[in-house]
């Protein structure tokens, strides 16, 4: 991302279309939901009974620890599996890039990394780079 926090796939594109792209698209995703919710017959509180909750109620049935770790969800095995060897890939090629960081070697982070690149102007791979398991599960 450059200075004014636009990221390089963006600064092309007109600031209030692509609000406007975005906020539609947010609009039909959630019409989506709502209308699978309605045909599961589950509901949405809704804004105003949300706020009429108080912030001190919790769940009423307990936690159960387990061997899920909400990490990534997927609809599928074969979407958990890809996203768990994905998830691995990268904390690998994170765990090499800050190795090499640490010795003052020249080094690149995968693409999504956060702390190091913006820290200290450490080089990140592109975005385009990033492998996803986004909507393939």
């Amino acid at each position: 991302m450059g200075r004014n926090g636009v990221p390089p796939q963006l600064r092309d594109r007109d600031p209030e279309q692509l609000v406007r792209e975005m906020n539609a698209a947010i609009d039909e995703r959630q019409r989506e939901l709502r209308e699978q919710a309605r045909r599961a017959g589950k509901s949405f509180l809704g804004p105003d009974r949300v706020l009429k909750q108080s912030p001190f109620d919790r769940a009423k049935s307990p936690h159960i620890k387990g061997k899920l770790n909400p990490t990534f969800a997927a609809g599928t095995g074969e979407g958990q599996q890809r996203a768990r060897e994905e998830r691995k890939r990268f904390l690998t090629a994170y765990r090499e890039a800050l190795h090499k960081l640490k010795r003052g070697l020249d080094c690149m982070f995968p693409a999504g990394s956060y702390k190091w690149p913006r820290l200290c102007a450490a080089r990140c791979a592109p975005l385009e780079t990033a492998r996803c398991a986004i909507n393939s599960s």
